[in-house]
């Protein structure tokens, strides 16, 4: 198989038709690839068929054909999967997962002595609050950056091919060292992610009617991401949990340094401080 991906030469098996599993199976599916797939949700996989988006189960792809396994499953259940689906994950030319923690993925695939020779790491940043099939989009990934990680056993030829197929999906890639992944994204998702919970768990304790809730389009925009699936973020909170906690210790000196800034009513500190704040906003995001 040629490291560009052709519908004739190649299948695709997808563990997990959420919103990420669902939309590259959509994304797939227009691209005129064969797409079989497995959900513990029954409703998921029925939608997809009625959808024509894929064409069966995970135990009727075609084993003289060439395959590409993703899996995109929460952070938890990776090792049931992989001890699942052996064959599947010694067969494929490339496998694939779309985990926001990779450390734990690692230690999965090592301490059960899998293949790592065709399995490279992907992290799309793409998403949504909203979660499952229905809400998945074929363009979910267009121009949106997939980030990209190899162990130290993976072959070239299943790097190309992995990004082979997320250039078909719309994204552009990046490579990242594989131990710098979730400390940095502790930091750039997490985070955020823990601080929205966190400031939503505030607000529901003073036990406000929703219209005496005033707010202008910053604290709805703000906690958006607050209504994102429960489990996922469980899952990455207790996986990633150390590198978690170095970054909430971070953001704690910041924001002890800022409120003595209030406290002291220090107004050149104070804008100092929003004004960077913002001027690497600005420049960066």
């Amino acid at each position: 198989m040629q490291d560009q991906l052709k519908s004739e030469d190649v299948q695709f098996g997808i563990i997990g038709l959420g919103l990420i599993g669902g939309s590259i199976a959509k994304s797939l599916s227009a691209n005129k690839f064969e797409v079989f797939a497995e959900d513990l949700n029954q409703s998921y996989f029925d939608a997809a068929i009625k959808d024509s988006v894929i064409v069966g189960s995970l135990d009727e792809i075609n084993t003289s054909k060439d395959l590409i396994l993703i899996i995109c499953v929460p952070v938890s259940a990776h090792e049931s999967v992989f001890l699942k689906h052996l064959n599947l994950l010694n067969e494929a030319k490339l496998v694939t997962d779309c985990s926001s923690v990779k450390n734990s993925v690692l230690n999965d695939l090592n301490k059960n002595g899998l293949k790592r020779d065709n399995y490279v790491f992907s992290h799309p940043m793409a998403g949504s609050e909203k979660s499952g099939y229905l809400n998945s989009n074929e363009k979910l990934f267009e121009d949106k950056t997939c980030i990209l990680m190899t162990g130290e056993e993976t072959q070239e030829s299943s790097l190309r091919l992995c990004e082979s197929l997320w250039q078909i999906l719309g994204s552009k890639i990046s490579l990242l060292d594989l131990k710098d992944h979730d400390s940095l994204l502790a930091l750039t998702s997490h985070l955020p992610h823990l601080i929205s919970f966190s400031l939503i768990s505030t607000l529901a304790e003073l036990k406000l009617e929703s219209n005496k809730i005033f707010s202008g389009g910053g604290l709805k925009d703000f906690t958006r991401i607050a209504s994102s699936d429960v489990k996922m973020w469980k899952d990455i909170f207790s996986n990633n949990s150390g590198n978690i906690s170095d970054a909430i210790d971070k953001f704690i000196e910041k924001i002890t340094l800022f409120k003595n800034y209030i406290v002291e009513k220090d107004s050149e500190s104070i804008e100092n401080f929003i004004e960077n704040a913002k001027n690497f906003r600005d420049k960066n995001l």
